[in-house]
């Protein structure tokens, strides 16, 4: 049954999505559109489950985020790493010279094509660790909630 979990995370202007949730139900993966902070148009965050109650979702950070659309976070089965699909793109890497027509046909027949279909796998641990890091530091500054 589908549960609306309030304005902290479903907020005015935010447009949420593809929420996965910890096994343990301690965090909440999601994309978003329109949340801040975000370093692109689409952005991967996190909120902490403490106590039954969903804490300010945290932006996952410039490992995880580009300015391209980042979301469709998922966890591993084992619970050790997170996927998720990146938009990012050859277009965006910084060059010393400008592009050939070979450099672009390859670029566009890449995985980095800029449109959506690069699955990224990192490790979960550090990411989550830096976020609750995050999140303790907002809160005890009266920006969390």
């Amino acid at each position: 049954m589908a549960e609306d979990l309030g304005p902290v995370i479903n907020g005015q202007g935010i447009a949420t999505f593809e929420g996965t949730i910890a096994p343990d139900e301690s965090y909440l993966l999601l994309g978003s559109f329109g949340r801040r902070p975000g370093l692109g148009s689409s952005d991967v965050f996190v909120s902490f489950n403490k106590g039954g109650v969903w804490g300010k979702p945290v932006n996952l950070g410039p490992q995880i985020n580009t300015r391209a659309r980042d979301y469709s976070p998922r966890i591993s089965g084992d619970g050790k790493w997170l996927y998720f699909i990146s938009e990012r793109g050859f277009l965006e890497e910084k060059r010393e010279q400008p592009h050939t027509m070979q450099s672009l046909r390859d670029g566009l027949a890449s995985v980095t094509n800029g449109l959506g279909n690069l699955i990224i796998r990192i490790p979960l641990e550090p990411v989550l660790k830096m976020a609750r890091r995050q999140a303790v530091a907002k809160f005890q500054n009266g920006n969390g909630s």
